[in-house]
């Protein structure tokens, strides 16, 4: 799939001793990410992406992912993120 960029309406975090998820909704679609490994094998990306999606929803702030995702829309994973920045959303 190519790159796509999507307004999320929903990012949810949930962290397992042995699994790290990411959750996001757009108004078309819901993807769930998987990440089933060890949290102390995790590089520093990973860290980010995670620490920025719930700096995110503390902050009542948006955050763009920048990359594409490998499954058919129906399964977890894999997403391969290559940016994440969290912003102030836009003043209407």
């Amino acid at each position: 799939m190519p790159d796509i960029a999507k307004e999320f309406k929903h990012i949810k975090v949930t962290a397992y001793p042995n699994i790290i998820a990411l959750s996001v909704a757009t108004d078309d679609v819901w993807f769930s990410f998987r990440n089933n490994y060890d949290v102390s094998e995790m590089n520093d990306f990973d860290k980010t992406v995670i620490e920025f999606a719930l700096t995110a929803i503390a902050q009542g702030r948006d955050l763009y992912l920048l990359g594409s995702y490998e499954g058919d829309g129906h399964r977890n994973g894999p997403l391969n993120i290559t940016a994440a920045i969290v912003a102030t959303p836009p003043k209407n």
